[in-house]
């Protein structure tokens, strides 16, 4: 008997994607990712509340976009919600790990904007919140802002906070260096 490699590749990406939720039971959330066009959306959303309040335009930045997902995921995963990190650390101790101060600038900044929701959310609907919000309205219009890294998570089943029930996680880092 002969294996074709290409006949078994659906068992075994069948058995890669059952591992994980027979492993963790019905607790662990399955999470997809990533939800861009939503990501896109929040963009051109903040851009145009800044520059209707004056301010230039945030530029998309990877760095920051890989701290928004790493939280927004693990935000998902272990059922919790908040800017601290599961191990009770500082948001910007966290995202320094990925957009840290350039070593030739005195001045670094970030800060965080979230939002869950078990609905289908829309760009309009977070950044209007935010806007609503003192210190996320805060965030959204902080002159010193350069950069932003935007990561919404969809879970069809978020354990903890969530309630087992399907949500967006949406994280939006901000800064400059």
């Amino acid at each position: 008997m002969r294996l074709n490699v290409r006949s078994i590749l659906p068992i075994v990406a069948l058995l890669v994607a059952l591992v994980p939720a027979v492993a963790f039971g019905s607790s662990a959330a399955r999470v997809v990712l990533p939800a861009d066009t939503l990501e896109s959306a929040v963009l051109n959303e903040l851009n145009v509340a800044r520059v209707e309040n004056g301010l230039r335009p945030l530029r998309p930045d990877a760095r920051l976009a890989a701290a928004a997902e790493q939280h927004s995921v693990e935000m998902v995963g272990s059922g919790y919600f908040g800017h601290e990190s599961s191990d009770g650390g500082v948001f910007w101790k966290r995202i320094k790990r990925f957009y840290g101060p350039r070593a030739t600038r005195k001045t670094w900044i970030v800060g965080e904007n979230l939002l869950w929701q078990t609905e289908r959310v829309t760009a309009q609907v977070a950044v209007r919140a935010w806007l609503r919000s003192p210190e996320h309205r805060e965030n959204l219009l902080e002159q010193s802002f350069r950069d932003v890294g935007i990561a919404a998570v969809r879970a069809t089943s978020a354990p903890g906070v969530y309630g087992h029930r399907r949500v967006v996680v949406l994280t939006v880092d901000f800064g400059a260096r």
